[in-house]
């Protein structure tokens, strides 16, 4: 009774060790995906559920979501390589006023109707241990500024075009990410994982 109670205050102790040096698992949603925030490695599944991968196994790409949900994985290995195309609606309008200030219409000043694709996987591998634990790996897009942004600027008067601004950026910043996820007790587990950033962002 004693050697049990021992084990559990070293596990706890552990535990409240690795939860002081580590963060929590994240989500994201289908309106932080515009340019210039994070993407952090979310599968089409888990945008078309409303970016629920931080709380249901996702594949390879729990290793960047929620490490912890690794342990669920029940086969011995899994491969998997996900591709995705957004498709960026961003069209602004401003009323079109006569020379009586009676409004007449919206005109679109700014069209901008692209797709930018991206592409991620890695490798879970179940080991051979009496409890639940999974090691994974994999490159996974982080980070995506691929942006292209055209506006017109018209005479509020005359509606004549006045001048063009482009705006085009590119790069990814991605990770080559190692993670393991384990059953400490029934119903509890936990995960840790390693990153290795790279790629440009201009």
């Amino acid at each position: 009774m004693r050697k049990n109670r021992t084990t559990l205050a070293v596990l706890a102790a552990a535990i409240v060790l690795v939860a002081g040096l580590t963060s929590g698992a994240g989500a994201i949603t289908r309106l932080d995906s515009t340019y210039g925030t994070p993407t952090e490695g979310e599968t089409a599944r888990s945008a078309a559920m409303g970016g629920v991968g931080v709380a249901d196994l996702q594949g390879s790409s729990s290793a960047v979501q929620n490490p912890a949900l690794l342990s669920l994985f029940t086969g011995q290995a899994h491969l998997d390589f996900q591709v995705g195309i957004r498709q960026v609606n961003e069209d602004r309008f401003v009323p079109l006023y006569d020379t009586f200030d009676d409004r007449v219409a919206e005109t679109a000043y700014t069209i901008n109707r692209d797709s930018y694709a991206a592409g991620q996987g890695g490798l879970l591998y179940r080991l051979p241990t009496d409890v639940a634990s999974v090691l994974a790996v994999g490159l996974f897009e982080r980070y995506d500024t691929e942006w292209n942004y055209a506006e017109e600027v018209r005479s509020a008067t005359t509606d004549d075009l006045e001048v063009v601004r482009d705006v085009e950026s590119d790069g990814r910043l991605r990770s080559w990410t190692l993670a393991y996820g384990t059953e400490v007790l029934e119903a509890a587990r936990i995960g840790l994982a390693v990153h290795r950033y790279f790629g440009t962002l201009e």
